[in-house]
């Protein structure tokens, strides 16, 4: 990137940087605050990094928003592998936020599921846990969440999986520390 002068690209693996060096001090990503905050200028041309981020920081407001912001960039990552991954997050944000999914995502994404079910099959079991959550069908939702956390065991993505847990033990712990 930096022989080609890709200043988009550039930014993006500073962001990443960042964000990895922030991951390791105390405190992690929630300090000095939000990754939105401390976005540096032009990573939003690789808009699926900031949400991956902000998924990996839990700042689900913040990632709605910022997908909302934007939303006109949104339909040319459709035939992008990063498309899942955005619709995907966008989706559990508008889940945690109170919001619901949008039907044309949750096409999107079950398309991608069967065409591709070892690296997407577990993003709608992940998608129905939080949606059976926000219903508060909290129990309900835990036998969903450990499916679909011995599914993502096989997936290669460490940040997804980690993510997930996350989201499934918020899920245990709101029903007390026995469960979670």
């Amino acid at each position: 990137a930096e022989r080609l002068g890709d200043e988009s690209i550039l930014a993006g693996l500073r962001l990443t940087t960042d964000a990895i060096t922030r991951i390791m001090q105390p405190g992690g990503l929630a300090e000095p605050g939000p990754i939105e905050a401390a976005t540096p200028s032009g990573t939003t041309a690789i808009p699926v990094v900031h949400i991956e981020l902000m998924a990996l920081a839990g700042d689900w407001v913040g990632l709605a928003r910022f997908a909302d912001s934007m939303a006109t960039r949104r339909a040319g990552w459709s035939s992008h592998p990063g498309g899942v991954i955005w619709r995907y997050y966008e989706s559990l944000a508008r889940l945690k936020t109170g919001q619901p999914m949008r039907r044309g995502d949750l096409a999107y994404l079950k398309r991608a599921a069967r065409l591709n079910p070892t690296d997407h099959g577990w993003r709608l079991p992940v998608l129905r846990a939080e949606s059976l959550r926000q219903q508060g069908r909290t129990q309900a939702s835990l036998a969903v969440w450990s499916a679909a956390l011995e599914t993502l065991r096989t997936c290669g993505s460490r940040l997804d999986a980690g993510v997930a847990a996350e989201c499934a033990a918020a899920a245990a712990r709101a029903l007390g520390e026995e469960a979670a």
